[in-house]
């Protein structure tokens, strides 16, 4: 196979081909290797799917190069101000839909709700998890949390996975700034009940938390995502402590308190 070998036109790495016909052919069309054209193919950068709202000039990122230049070429405007500038319904329109859901087409034409039901109705609505208010998201977040992570301790398993790697580096914190925290390799990762969460690293003497965050916690734009930022707000406002965070892309820490 080391016969059938080229070099690649823009790095000079080797290139081995399978057969000398494949070779000649690719001889013959100069191309690159998969690494150098996948590069090739990659047409924009992420810094370059980000661009500022017409109207009000905030910044506006986006998802896809589709979205992106559709955004573009309309010079459209960012969802606020989209909501907040939209053309009202004009009466025709509102007398047609109007007209669409009343008499027999609608749906409870002749039909009414007995009391019984109607009362039923009215007590799941106050009792519902789901009402759409500050206070019942956040109890719907923690709710599903505690059950993942009830559920997680219920199949045998004392906490999760450990980050060889986070517990050293949490280790050497530890000692150069008097800290003293349990994690995955010497005790366990701590787990707070009220909130359903079990941090990297724990200081009970000092009250202290110590997150190791790695790639996976930030978005594309290097922010924290929004589920660890809930996680991180729901365990300051409980438990009352300091939290250190450690960002292993940027090698920064930070400190967090309420």
């Amino acid at each position: 196979m080391s016969e059938f070998k080229r070099q690649c036109p823009v790095c000079s790495n080797d290139i081995y081909h399978t057969s000398k016909c494949n070779l000649m052919k690719m001889v013959r069309l100069n191309s690159c290797c998969a690494k150098c054209r996948g590069k090739s193919r990659r047409k924009y950068s992420v810094e370059k799917l980000e661009r500022v709202c017409s109207k009000c000039e905030c910044n506006i990122n986006y998802n896809s190069i589709k979205s992106y230049n559709q955004a573009m070429s309309r010079n459209s405007m960012c969802k606020l101000c989209s909501y907040k500038n939209r053309p009202p319904c004009s009466e025709k329109t509102k007398n047609k839909i109007s007209i669409a859901n009343s008499g027999e087409n609608n749906g409870m034409f002749g039909e009414t709700h007995s009391e019984e039901y109607k009362h039923e109705l009215s007590e799941k609505l106050k009792k519902s998890p789901l009402k759409q208010t500050e206070i019942g998201i956040e109890k719907m977040r923690n709710s599903l949390r505690k059950k993942y992570a009830e559920k997680f301790i219920k199949t045998g398993y004392k906490y999760p996975r450990v980050n060889i790697k986070a517990c050293e580096f949490i280790d050497q914190y530890g000692k150069e700034n008097g800290y003293s925290f349990i994690h995955g390799l010497n005790g366990g990762e701590k787990y707070f009940k009220d909130v359903g969460a079990f941090v990297d690293g724990y200081d009970e003497k000092t009250n202290t938390i110590f997150e190791y965050d790695e790639r996976h916690h930030f978005d594309r734009f290097g922010n924290l995502i929004k589920k660890d930022a809930d996680r991180m707000q729901d365990l300051l406002k409980y438990t009352g402590c300091k939290i250190i965070r450690y960002n292993e892309l940027k090698k920064t820490i930070k400190e967090y308190t309420l």
